[in-house]
């Protein structure tokens, strides 16, 4: 028997299995690395078999666009205000010209934007709000053909600030070594087609829908702990200090679940996650995992450790989880009403995250391990 004598129902169950979604959504919260996704389709590849497995899966084959850039480093004097990220603005637009010409606006559920370029800057900063004449337009231009319901950006720390507009420290960027961040933003669950909200006049990516939930991976922060006074040291990160500054994002009033993923992070950065979540006047979730997942076995690379100390790492993770449960227990004025630790998933790490869980059991209700609800008491 051949496909197409295979019954409508089967060859509908087989596309099922076959629309995968992207590595960089399907995999947030692992650690984050820039592979091609385009290396594994196969619901693209089934698709070309004839026409008819083509005309079956158009409805799915958009769903998880992805538009990427591998590009190099170019020179400072060549990049000019876009900071060299013309050639992913213009892979957009070519995207989105493909979108119009076969009427696909309203089969991209997900976009997922991927890039290895790495803007370069004369300054330790990167500036939030000026992304050049040739990138002014992007995101109004994506929202004004497609309504996805989730947007993604795999980026090196830099572009992923320039692109949020967002403002970042890299004054010690050299010690984290970071080569790979992922954020996520997604609308409520609640919204449809016809009820999809009108995107604002603005380029700032915050600010054009009105997002319910956002999925941060600022990835391993290990190398920093085989440099001096470590602790001292500023990750290269959108949730900055300079983030808490932003009056507009006090505006985020939409936003109401928040996930943190990091490997190690230090104690500080941590705490400017906090103070950044405690301005947000709806987030009620808050979902974190600082510990490498069971199947990563990034402390046997020694090419990574390195001199780092393994207590070091542990005492740090133990640290700044307590540091979490302080906060979140005595400052009952925030809207935060649920903590789930993904950590808590792995039983070797119960020891260590010990003395906050115990604070978090003592005061918020215990749902399961490393999943707790602020006890109402109206």
């Amino acid at each position: 028997m051949c496909l197409d004598d295979l019954p409508l129902e089967l060859i509908l169950l087989i596309l099922f299995y076959l629309d995968i979604r992207p590595a960089s959504i399907a995999k947030l919260y692992e650690e984050p690395s820039i592979t091609s996704d385009l290396t594994h389709q196969p619901l693209k590849n089934f698709s070309q078999t004839c026409s008819r497995c083509r005309s079956l899966s158009s409805p799915y084959l958009f769903r998880y666009s992805t538009v990427q850039y591998h590009g190099s480093v170019l020179q400072r004097s060549d990049v000019g205000e876009s900071h060299g990220l013309v050639p992913l603005y213009t892979k957009v637009q070519d995207f989105l010209q493909f979108v119009i010409k076969q009427d696909l606006s309203h089969r991209v559920q997900s976009l997922v934007i991927s890039t290895t370029h790495d803007v370069e800057v004369d300054t330790p900063l990167v500036l939030a709000g000026h992304p050049g004449r040739e990138l002014g337009d992007l995101w109004t231009s994506i929202f004004s053909v497609v309504q996805p319901y989730a947007i993604t950006i795999s980026a090196p720390p830099s572009t992923l600030a320039f692109l949020t507009s967002c403002v970042i420290d890299r004054s010690d960027e050299w010690a984290f070594k970071m080569h790979c961040q992922t954020l996520q933003l997604q609308i409520s669950a609640s919204i449809s087609r016809i009820n999809y909200p009108k995107p604002q006049q603005t380029n700032k990516l915050f600010q054009i829908v009105p997002w319910a939930h956002c999925i941060l991976n600022e990835g391993s922060s290990i190398q920093v702990y085989n440099t001096y006074q470590y602790d001292a040291m500023v990750q290269p990160s959108v949730l900055s200090k300079f983030l808490l500054r932003d009056a507009t994002l006090r505006l985020l009033t939409s936003l109401c679940s928040f996930d943190y993923v990091a490997i190690f992070p230090l104690s500080g950065q941590l705490d400017t996650l906090l103070s950044f979540l405690f301005i947000l006047p709806n987030l009620q979730r808050v979902t974190m995992q600082l510990a490498p997942q069971k199947q990563n076995r990034i402390l046997e690379d020694a090419s990574r450790v390195q001199r780092s100390l393994h207590s070091d790492l542990w005492m740090e993770l133990e640290t700044a989880f307590f540091l979490i449960a302080v906060d979140l227990v005595h400052k009952s004025y925030c809207s935060i009403n649920e903590l789930i630790c993904y950590d808590y998933q792995q039983e070797a790490l119960w020891e260590t995250l010990s003395r906050g869980g115990n604070l978090m059991s003592q005061h918020w209700q215990t749902i399961e391990n490393g999943h707790w609800k602020r006890i109402d008491t109206s």
